[in-house]
């Protein structure tokens, strides 16, 4: 039995796609071009409409907007920018300590994004011998 996709799903996938490649966008235009204004206005502008598709998409899940659920939204589009920035920061300017560690802080946090999902499974010894 196919399982039938729904309209809302869809419009959010394509708003959710427009929203990444802008953003990427955006983090292009800083690394590549050093155009600082453009490059901001497009992360910006592609953050924005991945937020609002969030928002809408748990309005048409019935879902509240949890604060759990803001800071995976923030801790997963601001890692992605410190990767993006720490490459910059190593590959163009020659700032090799600066794009270091903020590349680890954008690993890091992409990292402790799984748990933060996931959440943490506590099984007792007992429990893991039956």
């Amino acid at each position: 039995m196919k399982k039938e996709i729904r309209q809302s799903s869809i419009a959010a996938f394509i708003t959710a796609g427009i929203g990444g490649i802008l953003t990427a966008l955006g983090i292009f235009l800083i690394v590549s071009f050093n155009d600082i204004i453009p490059g901001v206005f497009f992360g910006v502008l592609g953050a924005t409409a991945i937020i609002v598709t969030i928002c809408v998409w748990k309005k048409f899940k019935d879902k509240p907007l949890t604060v759990k659920a803001i800071g995976i939204i923030a801790l997963s589009m601001l890692s992605p920018l410190l990767i993006g920035v720490g490459l910059g920061m190593v590959l163009s300017w020659g700032l090799v300590p600066f794009g270091a560690v903020a590349l680890a802080l954008g690993i890091a946090g992409l990292v402790f994004l799984i748990p933060m999902i996931k959440g943490f499974k506590s099984k007792s010894i007992k429990e893991e011998k039956q």
